[in-house]
């Protein structure tokens, strides 16, 4: 090769190929990445919580109690906030919450006998352009290349 530049050769393929190994050994099952993943989608859901404010930005509307009474919004007695929780499987996770109220919360919509209350959108879990994928990646990354 002319002018600058570096070669380097493999003395046989057996670290590449141990490498490549245990790279399809952990990719057969992701559950501890997937757990990792869990991890990160609850706390950018808490984080949420603690700034008021949507995973991709945006102040959330202050609820009535919370300008009648100072305070944060959806944050009073925090059983919303302290029942955020991950599944994690072998090629997926799932994060949110099995209370019936975090629906009305999230996506908002009308509320209460008749209808008559209009609940805003104070959006606390992430959807797809809002995920922290750069942190994501990280823990795929790491689990797949050194299986942590």
């Amino acid at each position: 090769m002319a002018g600058a530049g570096i070669d380097i050769k493999l003395d046989g393929l057996e670290d590449v190929q141990e490498m490549l190994q245990g790279i399809a050994r952990r990719n057969a099952d992701l559950t501890p990445a997937m757990e990792g993943i869990g991890e990160v989608l609850v706390s950018q859901i808490q984080r949420s919580f603690e700034a008021g404010t949507a995973p991709g930005g945006g102040a959330w509307p202050p609820s009535i109690r919370a300008r009648r009474e100072g305070g944060q919004t959806l944050v009073l007695s925090s059983i919303l906030k302290n029942s955020i929780n991950y599944q994690a499987g072998p090629s997926q996770v799932s994060a949110g919450t099995n209370k019936v109220y975090a629906a009305i919360h999230n996506y908002g919509g009308q509320a209460g006998r008749g209808r008559k209350t209009k609940i805003p959108a104070r959006t606390f879990i992430p959807g797809q352009e809002s995920v922290d994928w750069p942190e994501i990646r990280n823990v795929l990354e790491s689990y797949l290349m050194e299986g942590q």
